[in-house]
């Protein structure tokens, strides 16, 4: 019933529209703003909702009548006194509005193959005067930096890539040190690295001057990460550089933004100086510990196994690591058949000579445990680790547990899990927000703290 009661409002529902012209120019294009006024009948609104709304239009007119989300309001004072101007410069179409005397012009660009942008720099002055506007690939950059709403890179670079590779080049030049990301994607490369990739070899080629320069001199996070993918970082004189880089943000508050960049810089310096590398490596593995990192940077594994580095910080995550983790090898010649160096040396090389990689479970498990053996206490920390997988917990009950901060007040009951554990290889846990120890000799966890 209640179906089709749906069925026969959405039958009967309408869509009234009503445009009321703003203002128009005639020359040389024909361009009008529009406030087109939408109404819905019959309306049902929750919640204080409205039946109607207004849609800012600008209208393109010609042979092929375009309607573009851009334009002015009415407003309780009444009708916009808008002004609006038009351009033609090769074949695109520049358009210039503003919704009241007393604000700034805004631009938008209307391009042949369809695209259209809109400047989001405000243009003053009581006259217009088209020769102070830039033309579209001018102002490409700038939008892009200054991230202006509804201007995407990728559509950027797909307009200006119709007039040529030729074109393209120098707008990957300009925005080499900018924010670039895809409109849907989670992947860590952006639209300007998709940009790039799409180039030919030789247009490619025109940019390693600027690959280089951004990793010998300062630069942006953005601009030095793009350039260490990009370059050939094993030009000696890029070592001395990369040091720098990696002293400079290993002493800074840098967070995680420069994590691509200090994974490369860290696996370029292990081809050359290992022992500095592993050293620069433990340290950042601490600076990620202190900074609450979920997971280490696998670069910085990678540098501390292979420079059979000390590393003690390590050693924490061994001792909480997993009973599933990956630490077994079948050519181990150790009686509990955990790996060895020699096990794994070969995966630390292999993984080294990737500039950037995104390792799967086992990796990391393997990365983790090779940057611990060569630092003192490991053996008791995996022996502890191997025991623990012979037995499980078993606790007749959740054991209490005690919040550190609750409104001030310290060591306040509170409630971690409702089932205790029964895996415990690792020394101190986290279930969720919560830790716990094991207590080996009773088989028990206790000291069960939540944040």
């Amino acid at each position: 019933m209640r179906l089709s009661i749906g069925l026969f409002l959405l039958l009967l529902s309408c869509v009234h529209t009503n445009e009321r012209p703003v203002t128009e120019t005639r020359s040389p294009i024909p361009a009008r703003l529009i406030v087109r006024e939408v109404r819905h009948s019959p309306c049902f609104t929750l919640y204080g909702g409205s039946c109607s709304h207004q849609e800012a239009v600008l209208r393109i007119e010609g042979s092929v009548k375009r309607d573009l989300p851009y334009g002015c309001l009415i407003t309780k004072d009444g009708m916009p006194q808008s002004t609006i101007t038009s351009d033609i410069q090769g074949d695109a179409i520049r358009v210039a509005f503003r919704c009241a005397k007393s604000l700034p012009f805004k631009v938008v660009y209307v391009m042949p193959s369809g695209r259209h942008f809109a400047d989001c720099k405000e243009y003053g002055g009581s006259s217009w005067d088209w020769a102070s506007v830039p033309d579209f690939r001018a102002a490409s950059s700038t939008m892009i930096g200054q991230n202006c709403p509804g201007v995407h890179f990728e559509d950027v670079a797909a307009e200006i890539r119709t007039a040529g590779e030729a074109e393209l080049i120098p707008f990957l030049k300009e925005t080499l040190p900018l924010k670039a990301p895809r409109k849907t994607s989670m992947d860590s490369l952006q639209a300007w690295d998709d940009a790039y990739l799409s180039l030919s070899p030789a247009g490619q080629s025109q940019l390693h001057n600027d690959f280089r320069r951004a990793i010998l001199e300062k630069s942006s996070t953005l601009a030095l990460e793009r350039s260490l993918r990009y370059a050939d970082i094993n030009d000696a004189a890029f070592e001395e550089a990369i040091v720098k880089r990696l002293e400079e943000n290993l002493n800074s508050a840098t967070g995680y933004e420069m994590d691509a960049s200090m994974d490369m810089m860290l696996r370029r310096l292990a081809q050359s100086n290992p022992q500095r590398a592993g050293e620069m490596g433990c340290k950042e593995l601490v600076r990620e510990k202190r900074r609450g990192a979920l997971a280490y940077l696998p670069g910085a594994l990678l540098v501390v196994a292979k420079a059979r580095y000390s590393c003690p910080v390590v050693l924490d995550a061994v001792r909480s690591s997993l009973c599933h983790a990956s630490f077994y090898c079948s050519s181990s010649s150790r009686k509990d058949g955990i790996c060895e160096y020699k096990d794994l040396s070969d995966e630390i090389d292999r993984h080294l000579k990737q500039k950037t990689e995104k390792p799967d479970a086992v990796q990391r498990d393997r990365m983790l445990l090779a940057a611990a053996l060569s630092t003192e206490g490991i053996n008791d920390v995996l022996r502890l680790w191997h025991e623990r997988r012979s037995y499980s917990i078993e606790q007749a009950a959740s054991p209490d547990c005690q919040s550190q901060y609750v409104m001030g007040k310290k060591a306040v009951r509170c409630r971690c899990f409702s089932e205790t554990p029964a895996e415990a290889c690792s020394d101190i846990r986290n279930v969720t927000t919560c830790t716990f120890e094991v207590d080996d000799r009773r088989r028990l966890i206790h000291n069960v703290m939540s944040p």
